[in-house]
């Protein structure tokens, strides 16, 4: 299992664009265009490498209003794929 005190921080090399709405992930050098949902986007704006995990999960279960199971669940599948990715480091 992930250590939940970690602190993600993103790719110095991504940008994150808004496109009516919209907010993207553009990765200019693999040439990879990802599409965040709203959920996604405010993960996205709390990873900073000062926020561990587990405060991303618990801002994401107030704001959104999900139990604590199901934002753990998403948010540790959102970090696994960015991490994957080198979207985050």
């Amino acid at each position: 299992m992930a250590d939940i005190n970690y602190c993600y921080r993103k790719n110095e090399e991504i940008m994150c664009k808004e496109f009516t709405d919209r907010f993207y992930l553009v990765d200019p050098y693999r040439r990879v265009l990802m599409e965040l949902n709203e959920t996604a986007f405010a993960v996205w704006k709390l990873i900073d490498g000062e926020h561990s995990m587990f405060q991303i999960i618990e801002v994401i279960a107030r704001d959104f209003a999900v139990d604590k199971n199901t934002a753990e669940k998403d948010v540790l599948k959102l970090l696994k794929d960015l991490s994957s990715r080198e979207v985050i480091l």
